[in-house]
C-alpha cells in the first residue's frame, strides 16, 4: 500500500510565528525626495539620483509611493508636490502656519496612509526649535484629475492638534490595521503616541515617560524605530557641545503604543542614526570636529552598548541616516568646505548587520553624486525623508486556517509555539505553549506576539485498513475492503470506465487500483498472466518484513528479488536498499516509518508501517 504521508510538521511554528514586519523595504518607501531638488530612486534595486521639485527641506521631508512602487507625492511639511513635480493646487502653506515653518525641523514631515481608505493619506507637519506645534492635513489622490490635492473639508484642516513638542516625529505600523504617530514633549521625558485607525485620529495619545535627560536635551536630533518595531532610539543633539546630550534606546510595544525601559547608549551629542536590518546594530552620527561629522556603530547585543562603540568614519557635519530598500544604510557625505549642508554625495554602509569593519563603511559613494539634469546641481542638506508606515490590513485578530491531511493511522503528536509568542488560550481552556493533538478535528488558539491574534487549523483525513489487498476470482479482480471510489490501471495506463470495485481482466500485465476515502488516496498492484490468473495467490502475500517493531536489523523475505525504501511520515526517503538483504535501521530516530517493497521493474508489492523502537 502507498499511503499519503503525514503533513504534521510543527504547525504552530508556521501559525504563530508572527514577525514584526519591516517597513523600510516596502514599495511605498522606494523613492526618496529630499534636501534641495534631489532624490534617490530605488525602483531598479540600486539607488539612482534624480531631480525633484522639493525645496525648503533643510532637514525633514517625506515621500510616498503606491503599493507598486510608483511615486505619488512628496512634502516638506508646508508644501506638497505631486508625482510630476508640480505643486498641488492647494498644496502651498496647507497648514496655515506659514510656507517655511518646517524648514529647520529635524523630522518636520510624516506621511501616513489612512487605514482602509485607498488613495487617502495624512500629512503630519511639525514646526521647529522649541515649543514645536503639530498639524495634520489630508491628501485625496482622486482630486486634481488623479494627481492628488489637499482635502479642505477635513475636520483638522489648518488646525493645531498639539504643541510644546520637540523636533522628533515618526510613524510606526501597529498590530490591528492601525498606525502610531510618535512625538516627544519639550517639557519632560514624555512620549506621545497618537493612534490612527480607519475611524480617524485619536486625539488623546498614549503617554509614556522614559529617559534620563532634561527636556531640552531632546529638542533636536532624530527618533527612529527598529525594523522589527520593538526598539526605539533617540539621537539627542545639542549644538552647544558634543557632550550636552546623549543617545538612548527604548523598548516599544507596537500593540499598545507604550515606550519603556530607557537605556543610555552613549553620552555624546548625536544628530542622525538608524538600526541595522536585523535589529542588532545601532548606527549614529555625531559632530566630532568643525564642519565634519563621525559615524559610530553600537552592538545592541552587548549588555553595555557603550563598550561596543566602534568608530567607522566621517560623514556630513549634521547628517541623518536611513535604512534603504536594498538593506543598506545611507547618509549625507562630507566634502571639503561644505560644513553643515549642501552634501553633494551620499555615504553608505553596505553590510550593516556585520560587526565593526565588516559592515563595509563608505564615507563617499561616487555613483551617488547628487547632481541633477541640465547642469543644475541639487544637494542634500541634513535630513532624509521619514519612512512611510503601511498598516497591516488586518482586522482585530489575524485568522489563519490550515488544513492538515492525515491519510494513515492517526498517532498523537505535539505542536510547539515559537519563543516570542506568549499568553496562550486553546479551545479547551489550556494555556501551555505546547499542545498535544490527540484526534482529528478543529483546533483554535489565541496568543500574543505581542499582537493579539487567533490561529485555527483543521486536522482531517481517514484511516485505511492495514491489510487491504486485491482479490482474485477467475479473471475478476476486486478489493478486499469497500472504499468511496475506484480507478483501475494497466501497466500504468488509466482504464477508462474502470471505476467499480471489481474489474474483469482482458490482457496480461500489471493491474493497479487507486482507491479513495474522503480526501485520502491509496493504491495497490497485481500482476496478471495466463498461467496465474486463476491463482488466488498475491505476490504481496509472499513478502514478509520482520521483526516489526525493530531497533536494529530488519529482514525482507520474498520469493523474487526486491527493492526496499524506508520513508519518514513526511515522505522523505531515509534508507534505500536493493536486493533481499538485511537492513540496518539502528541509525534512525525512534518513531513510525513507511517501508515500501517493489520488484525489479519498480512495481509495488507491499507497503506497511515500520516501527523503530528506542535502543
Amino acid at each position: 500500500m502507498t499511503h499519503k504521508p503525514f503533513t504534521w510538521i510543527l504547525l504552530l511554528a508556521g501559525l504563530l510565528a508572527i514577525q514584526a514586519t519591516a517597513q523600510y523595504n516596502r514599495p511605498e518607501n522606494r523613492i526618496w525626495a529630499m534636501g534641495n531638488t534631489i532624490g534617490l530612486d530605488f525602483s531598479s534595486g540600486a539607488p539612482v539620483p534624480f531631480r525633484s521639485s522639493l525645496s525648503n527641506a533643510t532637514e525633514g521631508s517625506a515621500t510616498v509611493s503606491d503599493a507598486n512602487g510608483n511615486l505619488l507625492f512628496y512634502t516638506n511639511g508646508a508644501t506638497v508636490w505631486n508625482r510630476i513635480g508640480n505643486t498641488m493646487p492647494r498644496g502651498i502653506n496647507f497648514t496655515g502656519a506659514g510656507g517655511t515653518f518646517t524648514i529647520s525641523t529635524t523630522q518636520g514631515a510624516v506621511i501616513v496612509p489612512i487605514p482602509d481608505s485607498a488613495g487617502k493619506y495624512y500629512i503630519f507637519s511639525l514646526s521647529s526649535v522649541s515649543n514645536c506645534k503639530l498639524y495634520c492635513s489630508k491628501i485625496d489622490m482622486s482630486l486634481d484629475g488623479g494627481m492628488g490635492d489637499i482635502d479642505t473639508s477635513f475636520y483638522l484642516h489648518k488646525t493645531r492638534i498639539d504643541s510644546n513638542l520637540t523636533e522628533k516625529m515618526i510613524a510606526v505600523a501597529g498590530c490591528n490595521n492601525n498606525i502610531w504617530l510618535l512625538v516627544h514633549s519639550d517639557t519632560g521625558t514624555l512620549f506621545k503616541a497618537y493612534e490612527i485607525t480607519s475611524a480617524g485620529i485619536n486625539l488623546n495619545p498614549v503617554i509614556s515617560y522614559a529617559g534620563q535627560y532634561p527636556a531640552a536635551y531632546y529638542r533636536q536630533g532624530v527618533m527612529k524605530i527598529s525594523p522589527d518595531r520593538q526598539r526605539l532610539m533617540t539621537c539627542n543633539f545639542r549644538a552647544s557641545g558634543p557632550t550636552d546630550a546623549g543617545l538612548e534606546v527604548y523598548d516599544f510595544n507596537f500593540s499598545t503604543g507604550v515606550v519603556s525601559n530607557a537605556r543610555l547608549v552613549d553620552t555624546f551629542s548625536y544628530y542622525g542614526g538608524t538600526f541595522s536590518p536585523d535589529n542588532s546594530k545601532l548606527y549614529a552620527q555625531t559632530t566630532a570636529v568643525m564642519n565634519e561629522g563621525t559615524v559610530f556603530q553600537f552592538d545592541l547585543d552587548d549588555p553595555l552598548p557603550i563598550s561596543s562603540k566602534f568608530l567607522l568614519g566621517p560623514s556630513g557635519q549634521y547628517a541623518d541616516m536611513r535604512l534603504g530598500p536594498d538593506g543598506k544604510i545611507y547618509f549625507g557625505a562630507l566634502a571639503a568646505g561644505q560644513g553643515w549642508s549642501n552634501y553633494m554625495y551620499m555615504g553608505r554602509i553596505n553590510a550593516p548587520n556585520n560587526l565593526g569593519t565588516a559592515c563595509d563603511f563608505q564615507d563617499t559613494v561616487t555613483a551617488l553624486r547628487l547632481a541633477t539634469t541640465a547642469g543644475t546641481v541639487g544637494a542634500l542638506t541634513q535630513g532624509l525623508p521619514n519612512e512611510v508606515p503601511v498598516p497591516s490590513g488586518s482586522t482585530d485578530t489575524l485568522v489563519y486556517k490550515t488544513d492538515t491531511l492525515i491519510c494513515s493511522d492517526f498517532a498523537p503528536f505535539t505542536v510547539y509555539a515559537p519563543a516570542e509568542a506568549y499568553g496562550f488560550t486553546w479551545q479547551d481552556g489550556s494555556n501551555d505553549s505546547a499542545y498535544t493533538i490527540t484526534q482529528r478535528g478543529t483546533y483554535r488558539v489565541v496568543s500574543l506576539t505581542p499582537c493579539p491574534r487567533i490561529d485555527s487549523f483543521i486536522i482531517r483525513g481517514a484511516d485505511f485498513p492495514d491489510t487491504w489487498h486485491i482479490t482474485v476470482n477467475g479473471y475478476v479482480l476486486g478489493t478486499s475492503e469497500a472504499f468511496d471510489s475506484y480507478q483501475w490501471y494497466r501497466d500504468g495506463q488509466r482504464l477508462d470506465g474502470a471505476t467499480s470495485r471489481e474489474y474483469t481482466v482482458t490482457e496480461n500485465g500489471w493491474h493497479a487500483v487507486k482507491v479513495d476515502i474522503g480526501p485520502c488516496s491509496d493504491s495497490i498492484a497485481y500482476y496478471v498472466n495466463n498461467v496465474s490468473i486463476a491463482d488466488p495467490g498475491n505476490l504481496a502475500y509472499n513478502v514478509r518484513i520482520y521483526p516489526n517493531p525493530a531497533n536494529g536489523i530488519v529482514h525482507i523475505a520474498a520469493s523474487i528479488p526486491v527493492h526496499t525504501s524506508i520513508s519518514s511520515l513526511d515522505g522523505k526517503v531515509v534508507l534505500l536498499h536493493h536486493g533481499n538483504v538485511p537492513i540496518d535501521i539502528s541509525t534512525l530516530q525512534p518513531g513510525i516509518y513507511m517501508i515500501r517493497i517493489t520488484d525489479q521493474h519498480n512495481a509495488l508489492l507491499k507497503t506497511e508501517k515500520l516501527v523503530k523502537t528506542a535502543q
